[in-house]
């Protein structure tokens, strides 16, 4: 990978956040993030793309599945970068990863709350 560095900056205008990302991880991973960084647009001149209707954490969560994909890939000895034709636009995959987040947070809550009701309704009465 090379060190090229680029700039996403997240959040709305009044609290953007500037996040330091790797380009070529961004591009092997997104045909959006390719394009805008390789192509003839202004964000491939600044090395800046804003994105302004995604949080910090949000897209912190993007970087670690990204980086994640990466280290597995590179463990595989037949493929290091994944076939960018079949990789769905940034804005989907980090929508996607919040979505399973949040459906894998609310999964552990009901199973917590399922677990401690039947302990409950179970538990001896104290005879």
């Amino acid at each position: 990978m090379s060190f090229d560095i680029v700039t996403i900056r997240v959040g709305d205008a009044e609290a953007a956040t500037d996040l330091p990302v790797y380009r070529e991880l961004l591009s092997a991973a997104s045909p959006y993030f390719r394009a805008a960084f390789e192509g003839g647009f202004k964000e491939a001149e600044q090395r800046l793309i804003t994105l302004d209707d995604v949080s910090k954490q949000t897209f912190r969560l993007f970087l670690t599945w990204l980086h994640a994909q990466r280290e597995q890939s590179t463990m595989n000895t037949v493929a290091t970068v994944p076939n960018s034709k079949i990789l769905l636009p940034a804005g989907v995959v980090v929508q996607q990863l919040v979505q399973a987040t949040l459906l894998s947070a609310t999964t552990i809550t009901m199973i917590t709350i399922a677990r401690t009701t039947l302990m409950t309704v179970a538990a001896p009465s104290g005879q």
